[in-house]
Parts: structure tokens; C-alpha cells; sequence
């Protein structure tokens, strides 16, 4: 009988050690999981920039990040985000265990609707209109990415080292 309860106290505690460990898993899996779609829809908008030739903006907000191309007026638009009249393309909400910090170089610029992110029509990020800057995943999950380096020609993966994302 007491070898009976051993067994089940060991198993009892082998599963607690086990929902544990598949907790911090399933963290870093959804903190990866959201920055890589980030960076994927950051891609594509300067891949969507030069194909359509046109200027395309990313605005954020503490919930989520919209893309829009620039149609108004037509047909070319004017180089300024118009929410409702330039064509939203995009919208994503962002995972509410895991907010995400956007930080535009030099502060205290911070990318929003009301300053987005600007591709020109060349897919380079516009430092005429808007700064450069990180966009990462406050939570400490230990994943392998947690943060999306944004310069005016690149967009790169990378860890959070406590004062910059360092690019993998």
C-alpha cells in the first residue's frame, strides 16, 4: 500500500514538473509565433510597396497593427495616412498576454496612426517621415526571437538584450 502511494506521489509530482515545463514552452512558441508574423507582414508591405509602386503605412496602436496602402486622393495618393479614405490591405490584433513595445528612433518618436511607419514606393522605409526603430514582446519568455529591428533598408529578427534588439 505505501508502495502505491510513492508511485502516485511520484507521478503526481512528474506531472506537475511536466505542465510547467510545457507552460514555458507553449510562452516562447506564442512569443515567436507573433513576432515572426509581424516581421512577415512588415516584409510583405515593402514587397507590396515597390510592386504596386506606391506608398504604403503601418500604423500601431497598443492592441493591434493595421498596413495601408495610399489611394487617396487618387490615383497615386499623397504621401500622408488618411484612415478611411487610403486602402486598408491589413489589420492584426496582437496577442493580449504578450503586448509589444514600439520604439521609434530618436525618442520620444513613437510609430501610431496618427505617425505610422511609411514604405516609399522603392520598399525603403521613408527616414524623410518616419524614424527608425524596434518593435518587441515585453514579456520574458526566453524565446529565440522576441523583437523586429526596423531600418530604412531592412527589417531583422532579434533578441532583446535589455537595451537594443540584436539582430540573429
Amino acid at each position: 500500500m505505501i508502495e502505491i502511494i510513492m508511485v502516485v506521489a511520484i507521478i503526481g509530482i512528474l506531472i506537475g514538473i511536466g505542465f510547467f515545463s510545457y507552460r514555458g514552452m507553449m510562452d516562447r512558441y506564442n512569443v515567436e509565433k507573433q513576432i515572426k508574423e509581424m516581421y512577415v507582414d512588415l516584409m510583405s508591405t515593402r514587397i507590396r510597396a515597390m510592386q504596386r509602386n506606391r506608398i504604403h503605412f503601418v500604423a500601431f496602436t497598443s492592441t493591434q497593427y493595421a498596413v495601408y496602402e495610399d489611394t487617396s486622393p487618387v490615383p497615386d495618393g499623397d504621401g500622408t495616412l488618411t484612415i478611411g479614405a487610403d486602402t486598408q490591405i491589413l489589420q492584426k490584433s496582437l496577442m493580449p498576454n504578450f503586448p509589444v513595445t514600439i520604439t521609434s528612433w530618436p525618442p520620444p518618436n513613437q510609430w501610431s496612426a496618427a505617425s505610422p511607419l511609411q514604405f516609399n514606393a522603392k520598399g525603403l522605409l521613408d527616414t524623410n517621415v518616419t524614424t527608425t526603430g524596434t518593435v518587441r514582446v515585453t514579456v520574458e519568455a526566453n524565446g529565440e526571437y522576441d523583437c523586429i529591428a526596423i531600418s530604412e533598408v531592412r527589417n531583422s529578427l532579434g533578441k532583446w538584450d535589455g537595451t537594443q534588439c540584436k539582430a540573429r
